[in-house]
């Protein structure tokens, strides 16, 4: 857990730092199961026992929603930020349109660039495909 609270610390700092390097705002990337943010949100990727994880969108939403209130807090209203996510994930059980759409509402983040579901999970790799397929 102690991790899991660093990680949002620096997610935030991170973004005050390029708040102060001048940036008009930042692209939080959510998209892939296979980056830490997009890996809590998959139901197929994430198998934890705690608070962050299991079946339920709302365990799964955790990491990203106190990511999100963290860098919002360090930066301030007048930043925006856009959340990049995958519309659904292609593989059997994995996050739904539907899931998808409850989890952006309400909206934490200013604007949102969904990305096409680009992996698709077998139990133990991951394999890159082709957005045109």
């Amino acid at each position: 857990m102690e991790q899991l609270a660093e990680a949002v610390e620096r997610f935030g700092d991170a973004a005050l730092r390029a708040k102060q390097a001048g940036y008009d705002g930042i692209e939080l990337h959510a998209a892939h199961s296979y980056l830490l943010l997009g890996s809590f949100l998959s139901p197929i990727r994430n198998h934890r026992q705690d608070q962050f994880g299991g079946k339920k969108l709302e365990t799964r939403m955790k990491l990203l929603l106190e990511v999100l209130a963290n860098i919002r807090q360090k930066v301030g209203e007048d930043f925006p930020i856009t959340l990049r996510i995958a519309g659904y994930e292609r593989d059997p059980g994995g996050r739904t349109v539907d899931e998808t759409q409850r989890m952006i509402q309400p909206q934490p983040f200013d604007t949102l660039n969904e990305a096409w579901p680009l992996v698709r999970s077998e139990p133990g790799k991951a394999n890159l495909m082709s957005p045109m397929m």
